[in-house]
């Protein structure tokens, strides 16, 4: 890799420009559910859960929004009279907005996640090490 390209952002590098907003939730559920959109979430049926569905955040927000983006998910599960399983094919994903930093920058987040990855996993419970749906750097192939 050229070393030149480690101060530069991802847009930079390819000459796209930057998306907006922060971050993107995704939310896979399975239980008693109802789907329901709001403003801020849309539902779409996910096959690799049993009688799931996955939530996801309609577009990219700023990080000023989580907190009313978050009680209006749970607002409308409860008002929907959604009961949710715990699941080892469920999970959360956290979609962050990495655009804004440059080159040199991911790779340091990267090797401070792979560093503390084990410790990460072990603080999620017992169901997480070794669960299949979502494997640890160190246990996945590629």
């Amino acid at each position: 890799m050229n070393n030149d390209k480690l101060g530069l952002t991802l847009p930079q590098i390819w000459g796209i420009p930057s998306p907006s907003g922060d971050f993107g939730l995704e939310f896979e559920c399975e239980g008693t559910l109802i789907p329901f959109h709001s403003p801020y979430w849309t539902a779409k049926e996910d096959h690799s859960l049993r009688h799931g569905y996955e939530w996801v955040t309609n577009k990219p927000y700023s990080i000023n929004k989580l907190e009313t983006i978050l009680n209006n998910f749970f607002e409308n599960a409860n008002a929907n009279n959604c009961l949710f399983t715990d699941s080892i094919r469920t999970s959360i994903h956290v979609h962050i907005n990495a655009s804004k930093y440059k080159l040199i920058e991911i790779y340091n987040i990267l090797t401070a996640y792979y560093l503390l990855e084990p410790l990460l996993v072990k603080y999620s419970g017992p169901n997480r090490e070794g669960n299949l749906f979502c494997l640890r750097i160190s246990d996945a192939d590629y």
